[in-house]
């Protein structure tokens, strides 16, 4: 080639084979889709979905890891960190359970490595969650891009300008900071029109064992 003056278009692996190879067996035995793009959940505590999205910081990247109950739309954990690895993913879920019982729940996540790795699914089983997965529908886990797209929009582009936020021109630690006041604001504050005007603790407070007064429909509650 070199002496023929040619260049390869052959783009250049990412992975090791290795690593190929172990991604392709984690995704092989994933679990099923159990939510199948149906959002609702009469019950508090029993179907969460999870998610991890960028933050675009200055210094690095930094990613959000968020899991949300589809009872009432509320955040009830959620972590940061300079990696999406699977400490992340693993992390965010203890500190679910150390607040709730999730014996029988259902957590839904898309087939990212972080979520459908070893450790995550072991801790999973210990739990006795029963873990979901997208099928590679961009909308078999659209409540959580919609909360990320809420998280992005009303705290970061309304703060700091979508372009700074996006070409990175803002430090980390105003975003962090931002991203800290947003998430309680976002539960205590922040009021759904698809649930009547309340926040998410509100719906939560005045429906603590999942009775539902008002027909929910997901097209209002951004």
């Amino acid at each position: 080639m070199k002496e023929n003056n040619l260049l390869s278009h052959v783009r250049v692996k990412k992975w090791t084979p290795l690593q190929y190879k172990r991604r392709k067996e984690m995704k092989v035995g994933k679990p099923k889709d159990l939510l199948k793009q149906n959002f609702f959940c009469g019950t508090p505590r029993k179907k969460f979905v999870v998610d991890i999205t960028y933050l675009y910081c200055l210094e690095k990247m930094y990613y959000l890891n968020t899991i949300m109950d589809l009872f009432n739309r509320e955040v009830v954990a959620w972590r940061i960190s300079d990696s999406p690895n699977s400490e992340l993913c693993v992390n965010t879920l203890l500190d679910l359970s150390s607040k709730y019982d999730l014996n029988d729940c259902i957590i839904h996540s898309d087939a990212g490595t972080s979520y459908v790795n070893n450790s995550y699914m072991d801790l999973m089983e210990k739990l006795n969650v029963r873990m979901s997965v997208s099928v590679g529908n961009c909308y078999d886990n659209a409540a959580e891009e919609s909360l990320n797209s809420i998280i992005k929009t009303e705290a970061f582009y309304t703060e700091f300008g979508k372009k700074n936020f996006k070409n990175r021109q803002v430090r980390a630690e105003l975003v962090i900071a931002k991203t800290r006041w947003f998430i309680p604001w976002y539960n205590l504050v922040r009021k759904k029109k698809g649930f009547n005007w309340q926040t998410p603790i509100e719906r939560l407070e005045k429906n603590p064992k999942g009775t539902l007064p008002i027909i929910y429909n997901p097209e209002l509650t951004l």
